[in-house]
């Protein structure tokens, strides 16, 4: 073999070899988990209460995704009725997320350079999901927040639960009834109040469901009870709406602790960034769940169930570079 014909083999032999790796390439990314560059125009999404941690970090992540973000909050009953649009809230609980999160949009848009920052903003409803006339009311409050050529909700993300520990012997019967009450009769009240403006939009209605995957804890007998039922009512709710398309998707939590997503938020005084960095820095919800729920948002075919599971070793480095890189963008690929 001359010369020449050893140098036309070998460049045919390393053009093979890039073929080759283009396709593994490929192939390793098609495995990986489906993500999306930024976030498409009219998505709208009510997250029912911004007053539990995972609610309170659900609507800062998303606004600064992009997302339209309705953060619903138990009213003060003590309060006069309050203008949305304004953003006056009442003094009491109720005011300590949404000072937070105004605040946090605030120091978003302060530190921002980006003069084409992605369109996500937040609208406070006042939302007991107990209560049909305030159903109503956030009904309307929507509909007259809704952009221009927006007729619908992308998604409704159900955070209104409660969690209340203890063994079955200690608990009364009146904490019994409040967890069925709000997490139970208040998903199916908010299904049904909110169904026709996901229909517009043939949208998605999302719920957290059980645990799997670590072992039972004493005193969660009746929140598994209640979060069962919530799993049984959405797996219904999805044979009878299936003809409208309409979504109703379960979110699996396995190792995150229901006591924790759905803790209270608690904060007094005016905000500031002290009580900023503490509270949003807790990251109740780690990177893979956010991106768990970015997929179950945005997927084009979503599954009826996902859960927050941690990324395999073989995928966390290729994970690990989609970590958000700033909070305008969603750091996915292939949508």
């Amino acid at each position: 073999m001359d010369e020449e014909t050893a140098l036309v083999l070998g460049v045919q032999l390393l053009a093979l070899c890039c073929i080759a790796c283009s396709l593994v390439l490929y192939l390793l990314r098609k495995m990986s988990r489906k993500t999306v560059d930024a976030v498409p125009a009219l998505r709208s999404v009510l997250v029912t209460s911004c007053e539990t941690s995972a609610g309170l970090q659900l609507c800062d992540r998303l606004a600064a995704a992009g997302f339209r973000v309705f953060a619903g909050y138990k009213p003060d009953v003590r309060s006069d009725a309050v203008e949305s649009s304004d953003c006056i809230l009442p003094s009491g609980p109720s005011s300590g997320a949404c000072a937070l999160l105004r605040s946090r949009v605030k120091q978003r848009e302060s530190a921002s350079t980006d003069v084409e920052r992605a369109p996500g903003g937040i609208v406070f409803v006042p939302l007991d999901v107990t209560r049909e006339d305030s159903l109503h009311e956030a009904v309307i409050t929507v509909k007259r927040h809704l952009p221009a050529g927006e007729d619908g909700l992308w998604a409704v993300i159900n955070t209104a639960d409660v969690c209340l520990k203890g063994r079955i012997e200690m608990q009364e019967s009146v904490q019994w009834e409040t967890l069925f009450k709000t997490n139970v009769f208040g998903t199916l009240k908010t299904a049904r109040t909110f169904f026709p403006l996901l229909v517009s939009q043939k949208g998605r209605f999302i719920n957290f469901g059980t645990s799997n995957g670590h072992p039972r804890r004493q005193g969660m007998t009746a929140f598994d009870s209640a979060r069962h039922a919530v799993v049984g009512a959405s797996t219904s709710l999805r044979e009878d709406l299936k003809d409208s398309g309409v979504h109703i998707i379960v979110i699996n939590t396995n190792n995150i602790q229901p006591e924790h997503m759905f803790e209270p938020v608690r904060s007094s005084g005016k905000a500031n960034e002290q009580t900023l960095n503490e509270t949003f820095m807790k990251t109740i919800l780690p990177e893979y769940a956010i991106h768990t729920l970015l997929d179950a948002l945005l997927d084009p075919n979503p599954k009826p169930v996902y859960a927050f599971e941690k990324p395999s070793v073989f995928n966390y480095n290729n994970f690990s570079k989609r970590i958000l890189k700033s909070e305008r963008y969603v750091g996915y690929e292939n949508i």
